[in-house]
């Protein structure tokens, strides 16, 4: 029973000391208390510093009879320490002295103390270090508080995944920011006695990568479709030209693959930044003049009708429209390029864009399915004509 109160006894000192987190201002004192309720003067004591992932350094060594002694210059001069108690007051406080304080007792840790240092500020900041696309941004939030916990929020919600919190979460890394991080970020600090928080409007201007390939693309399809409309109406008036004839196929094949590059840096464009009402639009368009095309290539009487008409109108007059469809998208996506990097971000309504879309889809695949079905009937009808001449110039003769 004495053997049970006797460690009772030696265990009450240290009952609350537990794990804790305080904080202070740069320039101001803070009183580190290890949570010890008794005299502690008759033991030898050690307050040790660890400094982010740095290696633990002795900061105040106190022996029973002897001079307490100060082995670490950081805080030379800056550390009162009170025998009795165990606690220590740092003054003058710096940006590094934030991190762990672990206090030892006869060789044993007992208690440990999470310092967080916070700016002095007058008024509350948010501010960020650059708006230009792919490169790094950093968000830093500075409360004239004293802030023991940051958190941040993107458009009220939780921030991706790859961004960065540092220094306590008190400052947010965007790394290659892209212009869909564009937005309103919440500083979310939890201080001593309330939660206060800043709001910060972030653009971003310039081109990322994905605008330079789309660009590029754009330009390369905007002067090959130009060049091949240039030709194409050449080869029109050269028909019985055999040299043009020969350079008539190769231009088909050169068109058709500018009409899918097209498509696929429509798609990219959405994939990369987000719908927007005329890229969809646009994206509309030429996937349904694709379609169209498709179905005159595998379809089995719009072929033979193209072979009949081939000097006329059919397959021929047909590609040459593609080129008609691709510059305008072309000019659209410079354009529409041109005027992001310029206005920074910005918004679209996706249920409008899909229903315009839509719409369009439809007007155009109309459009385009009603005069082929037209020479379909032209064309069975003329063959018929021709089928029952020939019958009654076989049965005339």
């Amino acid at each position: 029973m004495l053997l049970c109160v006797f460690f009772l006894v030696l265990s009450v000192p240290f009952a609350t000391a537990v794990k804790q987190r305080i904080c202070g201002i740069v320039g101001q004192a803070v009183f580190l208390n290890p949570g010890y309720l008794g005299d502690i003067s008759k033991n030898e004591t050690l307050w040790i510093f660890i400094h982010g992932n740095k290696n633990s350094v002795n900061i105040l060594d106190y022996y029973p009879g002897r001079s307490t002694e100060y082995p670490n210059g950081q805080f030379n001069s800056r550390l009162q320490y009170n025998a009795s108690s165990g606690g220590m007051r740092v003054l003058d406080l710096r940006p590094e002295d934030q991190g762990n304080f672990i206090f030892r007792v006869n060789g044993k840790d007992k208690s440990t103390v999470n310092l967080i240092v916070n700016s002095k500020l007058t008024n509350n900041l948010t501010r960020s270090n650059s708006n230009i696309a792919s490169s790094t941004i950093q968000l830093s939030c500075e409360i004239a508080r004293c802030i023991l916990e940051y958190q941040w929020q993107k458009d009220g919600k939780e921030i991706p995944q790859r961004y960065q919190l540092v220094d306590n979460n008190r400052r947010l890394v965007i790394p290659s920011a892209l212009k869909n991080d564009c937005g309103t970020y919440t500083c979310i600090a939890n201080s001593t006695d309330r939660i206060v928080q800043e709001k910060y409007t972030l653009i971003i201007y310039g081109f990322i990568w994905a605008d330079y390939l789309i660009v590029g693309a754009a330009i390369i399809g905007l002067v090959v479709s130009s060049i091949s409309h240039v030709a194409w109406w050449i080869l029109q008036k050269k028909q019985r030209n055999q040299v043009f004839q020969r350079l008539l196929h190769p231009l088909i094949i050169c068109i058709f693959l500018t009409l899918v590059t097209t498509i696929i840096v429509l798609i990219f464009w959405i994939g990369i930044k987000g719908a927007d009402f005329l890229v969809v639009v646009a994206l509309t368009t030429i996937s349904s003049w694709f379609l169209i095309r498709f179905a005159c290539c595998v379809n089995l009487k719009l072929s033979c009708l193209f072979a009949q008409q081939q000097q006329k109108e059919g397959l021929q007059s047909l590609v040459g429209l593609d080129t008609t469809v691709v510059i305008p998208i072309s000019l659209v996506i410079l354009k529409k390029e041109i005027q992001q990097s310029g206005q920074g971000c910005y918004t679209s309504d996706l249920t409008w864009t899909i229903t315009v879309s839509f719409l369009c889809c439809c007007v155009i695949i109309g459009c385009g399915c009603l005069p082929l079905c037209r020479s379909i009937r032209n064309n069975e009808s003329n063959m018929a004509d021709a089928e029952r001449l020939g019958d009654n110039g076989a049965l005339q003769s």
